[in-house]
Protein backbone atom coordinates (compact mmCIF):
# COMPACT_ATOMS: atom_id res chain seq x y z
CA UNK A 1 0.00 0.00 0.00
CA UNK A 2 1.36 3.39 -0.95
CA UNK A 3 1.57 5.96 1.82
CA UNK A 4 2.25 9.66 1.27
CA UNK A 5 4.06 11.26 4.21
CA UNK A 6 4.56 15.01 4.59
CA UNK A 7 8.04 15.59 6.01
CA UNK A 8 9.17 19.16 6.78
CA UNK A 9 12.72 20.19 7.57
CA UNK A 10 13.21 22.02 10.82
CA UNK A 11 15.23 25.25 10.90
CA UNK A 12 16.77 24.86 7.45
CA UNK A 13 17.39 28.52 6.80
CA UNK A 14 17.45 29.52 3.15
CA UNK A 15 20.54 31.67 2.56
CA UNK A 16 21.37 31.78 -1.12
CA UNK A 17 24.54 31.76 -3.17
CA UNK A 18 24.96 31.41 -6.92
CA UNK A 19 26.22 28.25 -8.54
CA UNK A 20 27.60 27.64 -12.03
CA UNK A 21 27.44 31.35 -12.88
CA UNK A 22 23.62 31.52 -12.38
CA UNK A 23 22.59 33.54 -9.32
CA UNK A 24 19.12 31.84 -9.28
CA UNK A 25 20.50 28.30 -8.91
CA UNK A 26 21.43 27.09 -5.43
CA UNK A 27 22.10 23.75 -3.80
CA UNK A 28 19.86 22.61 -0.92
CA UNK A 29 19.76 19.48 1.23
CA UNK A 30 16.27 17.96 0.99
CA UNK A 31 16.83 14.70 2.82
CA UNK A 32 19.05 12.72 5.19
CA UNK A 33 19.11 9.15 6.44
CA UNK A 34 17.51 8.38 9.81
CA UNK A 35 14.35 7.29 11.66
CA UNK A 36 11.61 9.59 12.99
CA UNK A 37 8.21 9.65 14.66
CA UNK A 38 5.59 11.21 12.41
CA UNK A 39 1.87 11.86 13.02
CA UNK A 40 1.18 8.97 10.65
CA UNK A 41 3.60 6.67 12.44
CA UNK A 42 7.29 5.88 12.50
CA UNK A 43 9.22 6.03 9.27
CA UNK A 44 12.82 5.89 8.17
CA UNK A 45 14.96 6.99 5.23
CA UNK A 46 17.98 4.87 4.31
CA UNK A 47 20.82 5.53 1.94
CA UNK A 48 19.17 3.05 -0.43
CA UNK A 49 16.01 5.19 -0.29
CA UNK A 50 18.01 8.27 -1.27
CA UNK A 51 19.49 6.36 -4.19
CA UNK A 52 15.96 5.29 -5.24
CA UNK A 53 14.76 8.90 -5.10
CA UNK A 54 17.63 9.93 -7.34
CA UNK A 55 17.07 7.04 -9.74
CA UNK A 56 13.35 7.82 -10.01
CA UNK A 57 14.11 11.50 -10.67
CA UNK A 58 16.49 10.60 -13.46
CA UNK A 59 14.08 8.03 -14.91
CA UNK A 60 11.11 10.42 -14.92
CA UNK A 61 13.25 13.18 -16.50
CA UNK A 62 11.03 15.72 -14.81
CA UNK A 63 12.10 18.62 -12.62
CA UNK A 64 11.08 18.52 -8.96
CA UNK A 65 8.46 21.13 -8.01
CA UNK A 66 9.34 23.62 -5.26
CA UNK A 67 6.08 25.31 -4.15
CA UNK A 68 4.78 27.52 -1.34
CA UNK A 69 3.43 25.96 1.88
CA UNK A 70 2.56 22.65 0.16
CA UNK A 71 -0.18 24.35 -1.87
CA UNK A 72 0.19 21.72 -4.58
CA UNK A 73 -1.16 19.15 -2.08
CA UNK A 74 -4.22 21.13 -1.02
CA UNK A 75 -7.63 20.62 -2.61
CA UNK A 76 -8.38 23.73 -4.59
CA UNK A 77 -4.91 25.09 -3.85
CA UNK A 78 -2.64 26.45 -6.53
CA UNK A 79 0.62 24.85 -7.59
CA UNK A 80 2.52 27.98 -8.48
CA UNK A 81 6.21 27.10 -8.61
CA UNK A 82 8.78 28.81 -6.43
CA UNK A 83 11.48 26.91 -8.26
CA UNK A 84 12.43 23.68 -10.01
CA UNK A 85 14.88 21.01 -8.91
CA UNK A 86 17.25 20.37 -11.82
CA UNK A 87 19.76 17.89 -10.44
CA UNK A 88 20.04 15.43 -7.55
CA UNK A 89 23.18 14.21 -5.82
CA UNK A 90 23.45 11.64 -3.03
CA UNK A 91 26.36 12.79 -0.92
CA UNK A 92 26.94 10.37 1.95
CA UNK A 93 23.69 10.45 3.92
CA UNK A 94 22.45 13.65 2.28
CA UNK A 95 20.16 14.20 -0.68
CA UNK A 96 21.30 17.40 -2.37
CA UNK A 97 19.24 19.18 -5.04
CA UNK A 98 20.32 22.01 -7.31
CA UNK A 99 17.32 24.33 -7.59
CA UNK A 100 16.57 27.01 -10.14
CA UNK A 101 14.31 29.48 -8.31
CA UNK A 102 11.82 31.71 -10.10
CA UNK A 103 12.32 35.49 -9.73
CA UNK A 104 9.33 35.55 -7.34
CA UNK A 105 10.65 32.63 -5.33
CA UNK A 106 14.09 34.21 -5.07
CA UNK A 107 12.55 37.53 -4.08
CA UNK A 108 10.50 35.95 -1.28
CA UNK A 109 13.52 34.15 0.10
CA UNK A 110 15.69 37.26 -0.05
CA UNK A 111 12.93 39.19 1.76
CA UNK A 112 12.86 36.45 4.42
CA UNK A 113 9.19 35.67 3.74
CA UNK A 114 10.22 32.01 3.73
CA UNK A 115 13.15 30.59 5.62
CA UNK A 116 12.77 26.79 5.64
CA UNK A 117 12.28 23.76 3.39
CA UNK A 118 9.76 20.92 3.71
CA UNK A 119 10.09 17.89 1.36
CA UNK A 120 7.20 15.54 0.57
CA UNK A 121 8.15 11.86 0.24
CA UNK A 122 5.93 9.18 -1.27
CA UNK A 123 6.72 5.92 0.55
CA UNK A 124 5.39 2.69 -0.91
CA UNK A 125 6.06 0.08 1.77
CA UNK A 126 3.76 -2.88 1.09
CA UNK A 127 6.27 -5.47 2.30
CA UNK A 128 9.83 -5.46 3.55
CA UNK A 129 10.93 -6.74 0.16
CA UNK A 130 8.83 -4.23 -1.79
CA UNK A 131 9.79 -0.71 -0.72
CA UNK A 132 10.00 2.34 -2.93
CA UNK A 133 10.56 5.95 -1.88
CA UNK A 134 10.21 8.91 -4.27
CA UNK A 135 10.20 12.68 -3.84
CA UNK A 136 6.88 14.30 -4.71
CA UNK A 137 7.79 17.97 -4.13
CA UNK A 138 9.55 20.38 -1.79
CA UNK A 139 7.86 23.38 -0.19
CA UNK A 140 9.07 26.71 1.06
CA UNK A 141 7.57 26.99 4.52
CA UNK A 142 7.90 28.56 7.93
CA UNK A 143 6.54 25.49 9.83
CA UNK A 144 9.26 22.78 9.56
CA UNK A 145 9.44 19.33 11.17
CA UNK A 146 12.74 17.45 11.07
CA UNK A 147 15.73 18.27 13.30
CA UNK A 148 18.31 16.05 11.66
CA UNK A 149 18.45 17.55 8.20
CA UNK A 150 21.68 19.51 7.70
CA UNK A 151 21.70 23.26 7.51
CA UNK A 152 22.03 24.67 3.99
CA UNK A 153 25.58 26.00 3.95
CA UNK A 154 25.83 27.28 0.38
CA UNK A 155 25.45 30.93 1.44
CA UNK A 156 27.80 33.81 0.72
CA UNK A 157 29.18 33.17 4.20
CA UNK A 158 29.49 29.36 4.01
CA UNK A 159 29.68 28.65 0.28
CA UNK A 160 33.27 27.38 0.39
CA UNK A 161 32.52 25.12 3.37
CA UNK A 162 31.33 21.74 2.13
CA UNK A 163 31.01 20.14 5.60
CA UNK A 164 27.40 19.79 6.73
CA UNK A 165 26.43 20.07 10.41
CA UNK A 166 23.19 18.82 11.97
CA UNK A 167 20.70 21.53 12.81
CA UNK A 168 20.86 20.80 16.53
CA UNK A 169 24.62 21.36 16.61
CA UNK A 170 24.46 24.57 14.60
CA UNK A 171 21.42 25.78 16.52
CA UNK A 172 23.23 25.41 19.85
CA UNK A 173 26.26 27.26 18.51
CA UNK A 174 24.10 30.11 17.24
CA UNK A 175 22.04 30.24 20.43
CA UNK A 176 25.18 30.39 22.56
CA UNK A 177 26.56 33.16 20.35
CA UNK A 178 23.26 35.06 20.58
CA UNK A 179 23.34 34.73 24.36
CA UNK A 180 26.89 36.04 24.58
CA UNK A 181 26.18 38.95 22.23
CA UNK A 182 22.64 39.60 23.50
CA UNK A 183 21.20 39.55 20.00
CA UNK A 184 18.92 37.52 17.73
CA UNK A 185 19.83 35.08 14.95
CA UNK A 186 18.65 37.64 12.40
CA UNK A 187 21.04 40.17 13.91
CA UNK A 188 23.95 37.74 13.47
CA UNK A 189 22.94 36.98 9.88
CA UNK A 190 22.52 40.64 8.97
CA UNK A 191 25.81 41.56 10.65
CA UNK A 192 27.61 38.74 8.85
CA UNK A 193 26.22 39.86 5.51
CA UNK A 194 27.26 43.42 6.31
CA UNK A 195 30.79 42.28 7.13
CA UNK A 196 31.02 40.26 3.92
CA UNK A 197 29.74 43.23 1.91
CA UNK A 198 32.27 45.53 3.58
CA UNK A 199 35.01 42.97 2.89
CA UNK A 200 33.99 42.85 -0.78
CA UNK A 201 34.19 46.63 -0.96
CA UNK A 202 37.62 46.58 0.71
CA UNK A 203 38.84 44.03 -1.84
CA UNK A 204 37.63 46.31 -4.65
CA UNK A 205 39.33 49.31 -3.04
CA UNK A 206 42.53 47.31 -2.62
CA UNK A 207 42.50 46.38 -6.30
CA UNK A 208 41.93 50.03 -7.21
CA UNK A 209 44.85 51.07 -5.00
CA UNK A 210 47.06 48.44 -6.64
CA UNK A 211 46.20 49.90 -10.05
CA UNK A 212 46.93 53.43 -8.81
CA UNK A 213 50.23 52.25 -7.33
CA UNK A 214 51.24 50.73 -10.68
CA UNK A 215 50.46 54.03 -12.42
CA UNK A 216 52.43 55.98 -9.79
CA UNK A 217 55.42 53.67 -10.23
CA UNK A 218 55.28 54.23 -13.99
CA UNK A 219 55.12 58.00 -13.44
CA UNK A 220 58.03 57.83 -10.97
CA UNK A 221 60.12 55.89 -13.49
CA UNK A 222 59.35 58.46 -16.20
CA UNK A 223 60.24 61.38 -13.92
CA UNK A 224 63.52 59.71 -12.96
CA UNK A 225 64.38 59.30 -16.64
CA UNK A 226 63.47 62.93 -17.35
CA UNK A 227 65.58 64.17 -14.43
CA UNK A 228 68.53 62.03 -15.55
CA UNK A 229 68.22 63.42 -19.05
CA UNK A 230 68.06 66.97 -17.72
CA UNK A 231 71.11 66.38 -15.52
CA UNK A 232 73.01 65.03 -18.51
CA UNK A 233 72.13 68.16 -20.47
CA UNK A 234 73.07 70.48 -17.59
CA UNK A 235 76.43 68.74 -17.14
CA UNK A 236 77.15 68.90 -20.89
CA UNK A 237 76.36 72.61 -21.02
CA UNK A 238 78.44 73.39 -17.93
CA UNK A 239 81.54 71.58 -19.24
CA UNK A 240 81.19 73.12 -22.70
CA UNK A 241 80.98 76.58 -21.14
CA UNK A 242 84.11 75.92 -19.06
CA UNK A 243 85.98 74.87 -22.21
CA UNK A 244 84.76 77.96 -24.06
CA UNK A 245 85.99 80.13 -21.18
CA UNK A 246 89.38 78.38 -21.31
CA UNK A 247 88.78 76.89 -17.84
CA UNK A 248 89.12 73.38 -19.24
CA UNK A 249 90.88 71.81 -22.18
CA UNK A 250 88.94 69.87 -24.79
CA UNK A 251 90.78 66.66 -23.89
CA UNK A 252 89.48 67.00 -20.31
CA UNK A 253 85.82 66.95 -21.33
CA UNK A 254 84.99 63.27 -20.66
CA UNK A 255 86.67 63.28 -17.28
CA UNK A 256 85.08 66.64 -16.36
CA UNK A 257 81.58 65.34 -17.24
CA UNK A 258 82.05 62.34 -14.96
CA UNK A 259 83.30 64.55 -12.10
CA UNK A 260 80.40 66.99 -12.54
CA UNK A 261 77.84 64.18 -12.21
CA UNK A 262 79.49 62.56 -9.21
CA UNK A 263 80.45 65.64 -7.18
CA UNK A 264 79.38 69.09 -8.34
CA UNK A 265 81.20 70.96 -5.58
CA UNK A 266 84.48 69.15 -6.34
CA UNK A 267 84.05 69.96 -10.03
CA UNK A 268 83.49 73.67 -9.28
CA UNK A 269 86.57 73.75 -7.05
CA UNK A 270 88.72 72.10 -9.71
CA UNK A 271 87.58 74.49 -12.45
CA UNK A 272 88.20 77.48 -10.20
CA UNK A 273 91.71 76.44 -9.14
CA UNK A 274 92.87 74.80 -12.34
CA UNK A 275 91.86 77.29 -15.05
CA UNK A 276 93.80 77.15 -18.32
CA UNK A 277 96.22 80.04 -18.89
CA UNK A 278 94.62 82.14 -21.59
CA UNK A 279 96.64 83.34 -24.57
CA UNK A 280 96.78 87.13 -25.07
CA UNK A 281 93.62 88.26 -26.77
CA UNK A 282 94.86 91.61 -28.08
CA UNK A 283 95.52 93.22 -24.69
CA UNK A 284 98.58 95.12 -23.41
CA UNK A 285 99.56 97.48 -20.62
CA UNK A 286 100.59 100.87 -22.12
CA UNK A 287 101.64 104.13 -20.36
CA UNK A 288 99.21 107.07 -20.36
CA UNK A 289 99.79 110.83 -20.12
CA UNK A 290 99.97 110.40 -16.34
CA UNK A 291 102.81 107.92 -16.76
CA UNK A 292 100.57 105.13 -15.42
CA UNK A 293 100.16 101.89 -17.26
CA UNK A 294 96.70 101.21 -18.61
CA UNK A 295 95.36 98.01 -20.14
CA UNK A 296 94.58 98.56 -23.77
CA UNK A 297 92.22 96.17 -25.54
CA UNK A 298 92.51 96.14 -29.33
CA UNK A 299 88.84 95.26 -29.85
CA UNK A 300 87.94 98.49 -28.04
CA UNK A 301 90.41 100.56 -30.01
CA UNK A 302 89.04 99.57 -33.40
CA UNK A 303 85.67 100.88 -32.28
CA UNK A 304 87.25 104.23 -31.31
CA UNK A 305 89.07 105.65 -34.41
CA UNK A 306 90.32 108.78 -32.56
CA UNK A 307 91.94 106.77 -29.76
CA UNK A 308 93.30 104.23 -32.24
CA UNK A 309 95.04 106.99 -34.23
CA UNK A 310 96.55 108.37 -31.04
CA UNK A 311 97.96 104.97 -30.01
CA UNK A 312 99.30 104.26 -33.50
CA UNK A 313 101.21 107.51 -33.32
CA UNK A 314 102.53 107.02 -29.78
CA UNK A 315 103.03 103.25 -29.58
CA UNK A 316 103.29 101.87 -33.12
CA UNK A 317 105.30 98.73 -32.30
CA UNK A 318 103.32 97.82 -29.18
CA UNK A 319 100.02 98.36 -30.98
CA UNK A 320 101.17 96.10 -33.82
CA UNK A 321 101.81 93.28 -31.31
CA UNK A 322 98.36 93.42 -29.69
CA UNK A 323 96.81 93.69 -33.18
CA UNK A 324 98.59 90.46 -34.22
CA UNK A 325 97.49 88.70 -31.01
CA UNK A 326 93.95 89.83 -31.55
CA UNK A 327 93.66 88.39 -35.06
CA UNK A 328 95.70 85.29 -34.16
CA UNK A 329 93.07 84.40 -31.55
CA UNK A 330 90.06 84.77 -33.75
CA UNK A 331 89.48 88.50 -33.79
CA UNK A 332 87.60 89.91 -36.75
Amino acid sequence: MAETILISCKNIELSLSGMSGDSNIIKVVAGVTGEWDHWSGKFHISNEDLQNIKADFEYQKRDVLFDYDHNSLSLGGNSIAAGWGKKMIVNGGNLEIEVEFTPEGMNRINNKEYRYLSPVYVIEDGTKRMRNVTLHSVALTNTPFLKELPVILNTTFFKNNHTYKTQEGVSMEIKNLCKILSCSEDDILDTTKGIMHANTELVKQNEALKSQNIELLKLKEKLEKDILSQNESIAENAVNLAIANAQLREDQKTWALSLYKKDRSLYDEFVKENSVVRAPQGEMELPTNNHENKKVVYSELINNPVLLSEYIEKFPSELEKIRENYYANGGT
